[in-house]
């Protein structure tokens, strides 16, 4: 009995990975991103509009997904279409919504957001998509 129970949970943990959705996705995702969209008002207190592209270029769809990036210092999200945002400033994170829950491989989400900047118009860096990090350009 003890050694099936053994057999058992090494098993389990051998195939954790398998059985776990996320950590499957984790393993096939890969991504790209490419943002456009522009800044007015060049100095403090500047608007920006920036449409961010990401593409599924894992082998797997990938469900429920979320975007992380970090914003420059002085930027300030105040609007999202196409995502809800989860912060501000700093390390933001856009996340699905209820009718654009997948990406396919090969496919794309857009997402755009509305910005003030205080002078820095970047464009965000650090981008991952479930963790994953995500090439630019």
């Amino acid at each position: 009995m003890r050694r099936t129970l053994a057999t058992l949970s090494a098993l389990g943990v051998l195939l954790g990975g398998v059985l776990d959705p996320a950590a499957a996705q984790a393993s096939t995702a890969g991504c790209r991103v490419v943002f456009s969209g522009g800044a007015s008002g060049g100095a403090a207190g500047g608007f920006m509009l920036t449409v961010l592209d990401v593409y599924n270029t894992g082998s797997a769809p990938v469900t429920t997904w979320g975007i992380t990036f970090t914003l420059a210092p002085g930027q300030r999200i105040y609007s999202a279409i196409n995502a809800t945002i989860v912060g501000t400033t700093g390390a933001v994170t856009a996340n699905n919504l209820p009718w654009n829950p997948t990406i396919q491989p090969g496919g794309r989400v857009q997402i755009g957001f509305q910005a003030y900047h205080t002078g820095d118009s970047s464009v965000p860096t650090g981008t991952a998509l479930r963790g994953v990090a995500c090439t630019v350009g």
